[in-house]
């Protein structure tokens, strides 16, 4: 396991950040292939960055701009990062006066929570859109988490439209009285291998009588079109209106749905 160790920034206006050079040859380098992802200790942000050599010293990379950007850190903050498994760590942030500070929530894309599905039964699902933030964690919210008995780490099954089951794991974070509920480790593959992209809204339901998580419907983001291109409209769950897929000549793409 990595272990804690801490940075004080002093150029926020980089666009790497330098670690500690013991730290990364001897527990980050080349045991964190895909690049490590940074959460924050609270206000529910996270970050996949990249640990590269610049100038002779290894640093967080492609992406650390964002970071600083998102919580706005300054010359002289105090970051301290703690493993939480062998990919993820959480950075607290102190100011230079020392007291932790409390990040502004991160506003979320969750559009709609119920305690109905999609047409039947009584299962909860809550409607939410692909960011580029949901690539290796999705927060689902805590109305959700408490209809579906969520509440507590551990794994869980989770299906697509086609019943093929990805394990997940459930985090849940605590953070000044806040509890912010994640699906975490597994997450990634689930939506690479259901081929989920930015923009692409989902819903997700918890059927109650399997004890498992069902992603339910996809609308996919739409396309630009060209000559030849077909616009066909569906009909969404619920009353919902309808939405658009574009299909073009010799390519199609498609939404699923169980609604």
């Amino acid at each position: 396991m990595v272990p804690s160790f801490f940075v004080i920034l002093l150029n926020p206006s980089a666009l790497h950040l330098p670690l500690p050079p013991d730290v990364v040859s001897r527990h980050l380098e080349n045991k964190i292939r895909e690049g490590p992802v940074i959460v924050s200790a609270n206000g529910g942000y996270w970050w996949r960055l990249k640990i590269k050599q610049i100038n002779g010293s290894y640093c967080f990379a492609n992406g650390w701009r964002n970071v600083v950007q998102d919580i706005k850190l300054g010359h002289g903050d105090f970051l301290y990062f703690h493993p939480l498994d062998q990919s993820t760590l959480r950075m607290s942030i102190h100011n230079p006066n020392g007291c932790e500070r409390v990040l502004p929530p991160k506003v979320e894309n969750v559009i709609e929570v119920d305690d109905q599905g999609e047409g039947e039964g009584d299962d909860p699902y809550f409607t939410f859109i692909i960011t580029k933030t949901y690539t290796n964690m999705l927060r689902f919210p805590v109305e959700f988490a408490k209809l579906a008995g969520m509440e507590a780490e551990g794994t869980m099954a989770m299906k697509n439209v086609d019943g093929e089951e990805w394990q997940v794991s459930l985090r849940v974070e605590i953070s000044h009285d806040t509890k912010r509920y994640y699906l975490a480790t597994g997450w990634g593959a689930f939506q690479r291998e259901n081929d989920l992209s930015e923009g692409d809204e989902c819903v997700i339901k918890f059927v109650r009588s399997e004890g498992k998580l069902l992603l339910t419907k996809i609308t996919e983001q739409p396309q630009p079109f060209g000559p030849g291109s077909e616009v066909v409209k569906r009909k969404r769950g619920r009353s919902q209106g309808s939405h658009k897929v574009y299909r073009q000549a010799g390519l199609s793409g498609s939404v699923h749905s169980t609604g």
